[in-house]
């Protein structure tokens, strides 16, 4: 057989254009390639990131959820509220505040003001189980047995921080509400006080407003009237209506 010999012009040539032919072939796929690559890449950081964020607000959620009880969460959800209440200044110089709502809680006591906010707070504190109480208290659990009603009672903070300022409310009229002598005496008063004060630092809203120029008073005022981002009260109120009715009955103490 006759050997091809590679000194040959025409074997150079033909062995050259083989040659290129084969870098073409080799090489035209890859920007190809790597395009697909690149979209596969980006892609899967897209997931990736997505993930990220997705258990961030579950994390975050949680976090914020940590002390709450834990039968109540499923009751959490948030929606906008607009808040109202802001003073309204006449031309005339008089300042009053609106009341835009069905239900009035401030103003001049009344039934319908204290039956308002006895609506806020009458079903504040159901029973639990007794599982449920060791998971709150898992030290002393026993320590929080309520020997009057039977069983473990839970009150929730929100409610309890309502019933003082209700009680703050009323200390405004002593004329309408007589001072009750107490055992605690002032110190449910400073108890109240001091428990709003680390509600509110503790929820820390950052919600902005502005102040608006009142001519009547010649300076600015604040307007509060503004959007904020709330739990749904209303649901969370009949949970522990439901709960308070449905839940856990007395039961000699164990």
């Amino acid at each position: 057989m006759e050997r091809v010999s590679e000194d040959n012009p025409e074997t150079q040539t033909f062995l050259l254009g083989e040659t290129i032919g084969k870098r073409r072939l080799s090489s035209a796929p890859w920007p190809w390639i790597l395009t697909g690559l690149l979209a596969v890449s980006t892609m899967t950081l897209s997931v990736l990131l997505f993930s990220s964020a997705a258990d961030c607000k579950a994390r975050c959620t949680m976090q914020n959820q940590r002390s709450d009880f834990p039968a109540a969460r499923s009751a959490i959800e948030y929606h906008e509220v607009m808040f109202t209440g802001n003073p309204i200044h006449k031309e005339d110089g008089t300042i009053y505040v609106p009341h835009p709502g069905a239900i009035r809680y401030v103003g001049t006591p009344s039934p319908e003001v204290d039956k308002a906010w006895a609506n806020l707070t009458k079903t504040r504190d159901p029973m639990i189980t007794e599982a449920e109480a060791k998971e709150l208290w898992p030290d002393n659990y026993h320590d929080y047995w309520h020997h009057q009603k039977g069983g473990y009672v839970v009150g929730f903070d929100m409610f309890h921080t309502l019933h003082c300022l209700n009680q703050l409310r009323k200390a405004f009229h002593p004329e309408y509400y007589p001072v009750v002598p107490s055992a605690i005496g002032d110190a449910h008063r400073d108890h109240c006080i001091d428990h709003i004060r680390q509600q509110i630092m503790c929820s820390g809203d950052m919600t902005a407003y502005g102040t608006r120029y009142q001519p009547s008073v010649n300076h600015n005022y604040a307007d509060s009237d503004v959007v904020h981002i709330c739990r749904n009260f209303d649901k969370l109120r009949a949970w522990t209506t439901d709960r308070h009715n449905k839940g856990v009955k007395p039961k000699v103490s164990s």
